[in-house]
């Protein structure tokens, strides 16, 4: 998929077409509320024409992994870092364990995704005004139930 300039009249009109539709979580990824806030935060981390089918899915996957992780996070917090075991024994929790590999499988999807901050360093500027560009244009659209302006294009 070619990118086209946002500064141009054409990526204008292409970048508002792409709007129009608000990317959705894939059918058979079920997502909660929380979930749901998530992923549109990932979608949003880069240009809407930059999401195809796997990576959408793949950013449904994750958002289920984010909410995941502050679970185990907050469960290790309430919990402790040492535990004691069946038999009065102090131990380290468990929960450590589950929380570095729930981590490192974020931190692996985020790359896969290119949402990481090192990634987008390089074109920093260019990504900057696409996202401007698209939050510009998300502004100009009325909310539902709100008649839209003839000013706002």
């Amino acid at each position: 998929m070619g990118k086209t300039r946002v500064d141009s009249v054409n990526g204008q009109v292409a970048l508002h077409e792409a709007l129009a539709n608000k990317i959705m979580p894939p059918d058979g990824v079920e997502l909660t509320d929380l979930e749901v806030i998530v992923f549109d935060e990932f979608i949003e981390a880069l240009p809407v024409d930059q999401w195809d089918s796997q990576s959408i899915r793949m950013a449904a996957r994750l958002a289920k992994m984010e909410v995941y992780f502050d679970y185990l996070v907050s469960r290790l917090e309430d919990e402790g870092s040492v535990i004691t075991n069946d038999r009065g024994t102090p131990i380290s929790n468990p929960m450590h364990s589950a929380v570095t590999t729930t981590w490192s499988t974020v931190k692996m999807m985020r790359s896969t995704l290119g949402i990481t901050a090192s990634q987008r360093t390089p074109e920093r500027g260019k990504l900057k005004a696409r996202r401007d560009a698209e939050k510009a244009i998300r502004a100009t659209k009325p909310k539902p139930g709100e008649r839209p302006s003839l000013l706002a294009v």
